[in-house]
């Protein structure tokens, strides 16, 4: 749990200064997207993982495809 915990604490952090660095220096928000983007697609495959060593079986490819088009 502890470690679970620290994960969610450094994306936070992550995406914070993804944020903060995109609008102080003027960095294209294309790049910040595609940085949010790859953080928000390993946090749900992180998910994924978890819910494979409890038993289920959730369609990964489909999950990650539709999750990316939410975004």
């Amino acid at each position: 749990m502890r470690d679970r915990i620290l994960s969610t604490v450094g994306l936070w952090t992550l995406v914070g200064l993804v944020l903060w660095i995109s609008s102080r220096y003027g960095v294209s928000q294309v790049a910040a997207f595609a940085v949010l983007l790859l953080l928000g697609l390993g946090a749900q495959l992180e998910t994924y993982r978890l819910l494979e060593r409890c038993g289920a079986k959730p369609d990964v490819t489909t999950g990650l495809l539709c999750g990316g088009g939410l975004l």
